[in-house]
């Protein structure tokens, strides 16, 4: 596992008090954590390597190990309130449906034992939220995201978009606090 890329910035005022994660689950996740006034924004990488017999990261479950270890370190390291996920749509076959899965079946076990409650949130709640459509595409959530956070659309892929884009419903509906789009 790895952690692509990382870019933090200040919180509003108003978010200053609040805690709370926001996971994009997936082979590169896209993690948002609203923690201490601070908004950290995380691409992770799970992945297996391939034809390296006898390696431990060309086991099956490596990736999963990986995500796990994080997500354990994760909870100790970042004290959120509340964790909310992407729960994922429609999926072209069951292979590509396992990642996302299995990674949120490790989430909520540690969120679990970390006692931190949980929501998981549609794709479409999420893009209608973000845009007012449903249908929205990849670019219409990094502008979205770029344009809530004050931050340039090149600074962050697909994956940070949807977490950033999660954080900011997660916040507006559980805390209760409603930002213009």
């Amino acid at each position: 596992m790895s952690i692509k890329q990382s870019i933090q910035f200040n919180a509003t005022d108003i978010e200053r008090g609040l805690s709370c994660a926001a996971f994009d689950l997936g082979t590169n996740s896209g993690i948002s954590v609203l923690s201490k006034g601070v908004i950290d924004c995380q691409l992770v990488e799970c992945i297996n390597r391939k034809g390296r017999k006898h390696k431990l990261d060309d086991h099956p479950g490596y990736r999963y190990q990986q995500f796990s270890d994080y997500l354990d370190h994760f909870f100790q390291h970042y004290q959120v309130a509340r964790v909310f996920y992407e729960e994922a749509g429609t999926f072209r076959n069951a292979t590509t449906a396992r990642v996302p899965y299995g990674m949120r079946a490790l989430l909520l076990a540690a969120a679990s034992r970390a006692q931190v409650p949980v929501a998981g949130v549609h794709v479409q709640t999420l893009k209608k939220y973000a845009t007012g459509s449903a249908r929205a595409d990849k670019s219409e959530i990094i502008a979205f995201a770029a344009r809530r956070f004050g931050i340039v659309e090149s600074a962050i892929n697909h994956d940070q978009a949807d977490s950033l884009a999660l954080l900011s419903y997660g916040i507006s509906t559980a805390y209760g606090r409603e930002y213009l789009c």
